[in-house]
């Protein structure tokens, strides 16, 4: 414990004095903001990868939809490297059913606590605050604030969980002279009720009931427009960006003539072969260097380089739903709830934003809310179909019960605004892959051997009986029969081992493939930084090199939108187009999805001849959310289909399916008048976004 406390200590200090120098003298090593303020519609990103590759190759290509893939994309453009995004999917897959909590290095605290493990795990929960306290100044505009509380149903938790969130409390003071320090503190039952108050304070004798909460505070993050502003940062600062772009195989140099007696070594990687999801159309793309950073799709992007490698990440299925907000508290402000894994329900969290709650799972198996992913075959195509997809009805209906169980309220089916099901990748332990890597060596030997062993045997066998047959069988039954490898005792079986939490992982192939997997998104610059530097240290001579020392240039780079929003820009955008916003919630939601962007489609409403452009996409509803949006994404965000603006780029799909359905037709009609669609391409793409939010059973 006297480790630990002086460790902290070192790390406030440490903290401490990095943010006053940063607030002291500013920030002159900040990026500049792009010269290029209106991004390049797809095709023309298309068109421009297509001429840059035939014409060069490329210093690198990333592979991936996520937040670790923009930033890479993002710092190498920074670089000054000609840099290709290729995503397989849409930007931000799998992140509309992220619960949408930009976490910190709690789970980092709670290691170094209960298992021990100070000095791995103190540095990732400094280095994690760190991050966090840098995206929410480089993305201000898609933060909230919001209270937390972890919820005690022992006693023995008390003690324990409080001084673990001190301390996580004063880390996060630290690391920003610029936000007040809230010291974490102890809320006793009443003042919990009243903040919840139909929450399930005593229930009953089979489960412990509630003796109060811990408070601090955590961050609430829109998750999807987030990645999205990493992709738009990176095509606003050079980097070629298209979205829908599977790969289909990697290219690779011919192997290079070497003596008879010598092997000859692997084949590099010096490109990918891609396909347009949207036209069928295939091409091949050459660079020095190519990234997989496709976090549930890494290990089957690595399988189409190496059959044979091992997996570097477990992927799991959550399930996540959202309730209305009234069913747990009367506050609209963003607040959390944590149950512990002490607890019962264990590891649960409950997200309250708007007029929803999110019910889910955390970071530890919970086997009503988590599963590990099945998928026949290793058609990438088959794990891009469930990134995010609807969640079943048995499993939606788990959710309710857990939901049932922590509320007083009685919640009714109808009550489900939208359930979720999406593939997470956790990081494994580089010590254990290369563990498992050696065992399956060691195996495959001792196979062999076996195999050589029992041929040995039968083909003696086979030479005794041919000569003395009769002596043979005299033999075989006066003597024992001698030891075969199937008369050998079983081998022991091998003890489970535990597999340590990593921050991130990565790893590079014998063809040069760099393979990166960060375990959650506070982490995606870090694991962007080391697998762009060790990517570009394996370039071939004559490729654009970068320095691997100092900061990295994606530290202080404002994100696209942030660079003149302020928590005022609403009023701006109210007094600038009275008719478009007329209201404060239509203002609000513009100010916080696009930024210092948000006039763009403000601007759209309010001048455009269409009228109807102003009105809200869902006539009569509570959702602010206006038609010009949709034209706006599809000039300006590379919505290329209804699905794109339904889960990524709008909110609706992620807290009311029903409104989503309802919305996809004029969606559909609003895209197609943009982008040219014929009329059966609208009803095509119609029936396919409300099939899509048709739970299966």
């Amino acid at each position: 414990m006297a480790v630990l406390g002086g460790g902290i200590v070192l790390a406030i200090a440490a903290l401490k004095l990095e943010s006053i120098r940063r607030d002291r003298f500013g920030r002159a090593d900040s990026t500049p903001p792009p010269a290029l303020e209106e991004l390049p519609s797809r095709s023309r990103q298309l068109s421009a990868i297509r001429s840059g590759s035939s014409s060069d190759p490329f210093d690198l290509i990333v592979l991936g939809s996520g937040a670790t893939a923009c930033g890479v994309a993002l710092e190498a453009a920074l670089r000054g490297l000609r840099v290709v995004l290729a995503c397989p999917a849409d930007f931000a897959s799998g992140s509309a059913a992220a619960p949408g909590l930009l976490r910190g290095g709690l789970r980092n605290i709670e290691s170094a606590f209960f298992e021990r493990r100070v000095p791995t795990q103190l540095p990732d929960a400094v280095r994690s605050v760190r991050e966090r306290a840098l995206i929410s100044a480089n993305a201000s505009y898609l933060l909230s604030p919001a209270p937390a509380y972890l919820a005690c149903t022992k006693f023995w938790e008390v003690p324990l969980y409080f001084v673990g969130i001190k301390a996580y409390s004063a880390l996060e003071w630290a690391a920003s002279v610029r936000r007040p320090f809230t010291s974490a503190h102890w809320v006793p039952l009443a003042q919990l009720a009243s903040q919840y108050p139909m929450l399930k304070m005593d229930r009953g004798k089979d489960q412990a009931n509630i003796k109060g909460a811990i408070a601090f505070h955590e961050m609430v993050l829109d998750e999807a427009r987030f990645v999205l502003a990493l992709a738009m940062s990176a095509a606003s600062y050079g980097a070629l960006v298209a979205n829908h772009l599977e790969p289909v195989l990697f290219l690779k140099s011919e192997p290079e003539s070497v003596p008879e007696s010598e092997e000859s070594g692997p084949q590099r990687i010096v490109g990918v072969r891609v396909r347009d999801a949207l036209s069928g159309e295939e091409f091949d793309l050459k660079a020095h260097s190519v990234i997989n950073a496709g976090d549930a799709l890494c290990d089957q992007i690595r399988a189409m380089d190496d059959p044979d490698s091992p997996k570097m990440s477990r992927v799991d299925l959550e399930t996540n739903i959202a309730l209305p907000r009234s069913l747990f508290s009367p506050d609209t402000s963003p607040s959390c709830l944590f149950f512990p894994g002490s607890s019962e329900p264990a590891n649960t969290y409950m997200i309250t934003n708007g007029e929803f709650t999110w019910l889910g799972a955390g970071d530890a198996e919970l086997k009503l809310k988590k599963r590990d992913i099945q998928v026949a075959g290793s058609d990438l195509r088959n794990y891009i179909s469930q990134l995010e997809s609807v969640a079943p009805q048995s499993e939606a209906e788990t959710a309710l019960e857990v939901a049932r169980d922590l509320t007083g309220a009685f919640i009714r089916p109808v009550d489900l605004r939208a359930g979720w099901s999406h593939l997470r990748a956790i990081p494994r332990d580089p010590v254990s892959v290369e563990t498992d890597k050696k065992d399956r060596e060691k195996s495959a030997a001792e196979a062999r051997a076996v195999a050589d062993t029992l041929a040995a045997a039968q083909s003696d066998e086979a030479a005794a009986s041919e000569t003395v047959k009769d002596d043979a069988a005299t033999k075989a039954g006066s003597e024992p029969p001698a030891a075969t490898p199937e008369s050998r005792p079983p081998p022991k079986k091998k003890q489970k081992r535990k597999e340590h939490r990593v921050a991130f992982a990565t790893e590079q192939s014998s063809s040069g493939l760099t393979s990166v997997v960060a375990s959650r998104l506070v982490w995606y610059r870090q694991a962007a930084n080391a697998a762009l530097v060790q990517a570009i240290s394996f370039s071939p001579k004559g490729a654009r090199q970068i320095e691997s020392g100092g900061e990295e240039l994606s530290a202080h780079c404002e994100l696209f939108g942030s660079h003149n929003w302020n928590a005022s820009y609403f009023v701006f955008l109210m007094q600038t187009y009275s008719t478009a916003c007329a209201d404060v919630a239509t203002a609000r939601h513009l100010a916080r999805t696009y930024g210092d962007q948000a006039w763009r489609p403000a601007a759209i409403a309010e001048h455009s001849k269409d009228k109807a452009l102003a009105a809200r996409l869902i006539p009569g509803s509570s959702h602010p959310m206006l038609e010009a949006e949709v034209i706006y994404c599809a000039r300006h965000e590379m919505c290329s289909t209804v699905l794109d603006f339904l889960l990524h780029r709008s909110p609706l799909a992620r807290v009311d399916m029903s409104a989503a359905v309802a919305a996809a037709p004029r969606v559909a009609q609003l895209l197609g008048s943009e982008l040219g669609w014929t009329t059966q391409r609208i009803v095509d793409e119609t029936r396919t976004a409300q099939s899509f939010f048709s739970p299966p059973p």
